[in-house]
């Protein structure tokens, strides 16, 4: 756990760029479609009605619908880390500026569906929260990963040390940090398809 800790504070700046992109974004689409700016609420309905005909949470919400929990959690756990930590995350950072750029493009779009759709104090809003928590917490991690890798892996001028000496450090970061972000997505898995399964059930 020390050691963890420990390289986490290594990566507080990326961590923190990461943070940024996504939060900034977010805030600010939630913000322009709640007060009403000019076509944000025809954007807000155009987003939420792909979003939920997109792959995999069209498949999510047929199993979920069929009372298949275990499946759902599985479906969303393999997506979120598979494509999205670490092939849309970590593996595209390698090219330094694409996770936060996809990262805002993430925050804007998740500000713009669900602005004024998620009451704070409810049980909806309980289980919205806390799977954003742990599932940005997760790809806020794996970009700020892969952006390390990136970095070690620009060109450098002068007496710089070798290739594998500058990407050691990096890679062993990864190996002791990608665990991490796995944990966190298979937590938000579970509470996100469990709080929309106990939801979905009769009165």
């Amino acid at each position: 756990m020390r050691e963890t800790l420990r390289r986490l504070s290594r990566m507080q700046g990326l961590l923190q760029v990461m943070a940024v992109a996504y939060l900034v974004p977010m805030l600010l689409a939630a913000s322009l479609v709640v007060a009403g700016a000019p076509g944000f609420r025809e954007l807000q309905g155009e987003a939420e009605a792909r979003v939920v005909q997109a792959e995999p949470i069209a498949t999510i919400a047929r199993l979920l619908g069929e009372r298949r929990l275990l499946a759902a959690i599985a479906v969303t756990f393999a997506w979120n880390f598979g494509v999205a930590a670490c092939l849309g995350s970590t593996a595209v950072g390698v090219l330094f500026p694409l996770p936060p750029l996809l990262g805002a493009l993430r925050g804007f779009l998740i500000g713009v569906v669900f602005a004024g759709r998620v009451r704070l104090f409810s049980f909806h809003g309980l289980v919205m929260g806390g799977t954003f928590l742990l599932e940005i917490g997760a790809y806020i991690l794996a970009g700020a990963l892969g952006m390390r890798v990136g970095l070690a892996l620009l060109p450098r001028r002068g007496e710089a040390p070798p290739l594998r000496a500058r990407v050691a450090e990096p890679l062993a970061d990864l190996r002791r940090l990608l665990p991490v972000v796995a944990l966190l997505l298979l937590l938000g898995a579970v509470w996100e398809n469990a709080g929309l399964f106990l939801l979905a059930r009769p009165p």
